[in-house]
């Protein structure tokens, strides 16, 4: 039987679970068969945990640290490919760099120059999206205004920036063959991951990510959610 081991670095983030290895390296495929790989997670909650997990890769993104230096405006150029459906970027100003400033706004101009999304900042991170788009080019603009003007003028900020595709990839969770399963407070065990099919190569920069929600069976409701990214 033919195996073919496809290596990339999936990173699982779970609040109040423990994950052993902290990244995932690579997840191997046999033709005809599901992309799968494993992980060991103990439950740190008080309780047993009785349910399943399930998620989606949902499409690409990438986070920049930019510092700005005697300018009171960054703009950002972007392509939308016509397999995307939504955009969000993520802006989060550092403490220092937001108490100096009075207002802060936030826009998405199409290439026609018409703006398209638009947000005012009241606290030091915000998120502003473009849905509802076709394949074509954008450009986004953050405008701040200092409260004095011989203030120090380099200003510092995280942009991630996530385009969210027409095509989304399952992900399943098993214990051995169960789909549903019952994790012990403190107790580790070994779970797997299984992928519809392989993720796409991201753009380069990119990293391909998506979430995994554990649902509680008892009580039908999502007791939390897990970040997956693949870096290539």
């Amino acid at each position: 039987m033919n195996e073919t081991e496809s290596v990339y670095d999936l990173t699982i983030s779970f609040s109040s679970f423990n994950i052993e290895p902290v990244t995932i390296s690579d997840f191997t495929y046999e033709v005809g068969k599901e992309p799968r790989g494993d992980l060991q997670v103990t439950n740190q909650f008080a309780i047993p945990f009785y349910g399943f997990g399930r998620g989606n890769l949902l499409g690409y993104q990438r986070s920049q640290s930019k510092r700005i230096v005697d300018r009171d405006v960054f703009t950002y150029d972007f392509t939308v490919e016509p397999d995307v459906k939504m955009v969000e970027f993520d802006i989060d100003f550092d403490d220092d760099s937001f108490v100096k400033f009075t207002d802060v706004a936030i826009s998405i101009y199409d290439s026609r120059g018409k703006a398209v999304a638009r947000d005012a900042m009241d606290q030091d991170r915000t998120r502003i999206v473009l849905d509802r788009i076709a394949g074509e080019a954008f450009t986004l603009e953050i405008k701040v205004a200092f409260a004095y003007s011989k203030m120090d003028a380099a200003w510092r900020f995280k942009m991630t920036e996530r385009f969210f595709t027409n095509e989304t990839i399952g992900i399943k969770i098993y214990q051995g063959y169960d789909r549903v399963f019952k994790l012990f407070p403190f107790i580790t065990k070994k779970l797997e991951f299984a992928m519809d099919k392989s993720p796409r190569i991201p753009p380069e920069g990119f990293k391909i990510f998506g979430t995994i929600e554990f649902i509680d069976r008892n009580l039908l409701q999502k007791v939390f959610t897990v970040p997956v990214e693949f870096y290539r």
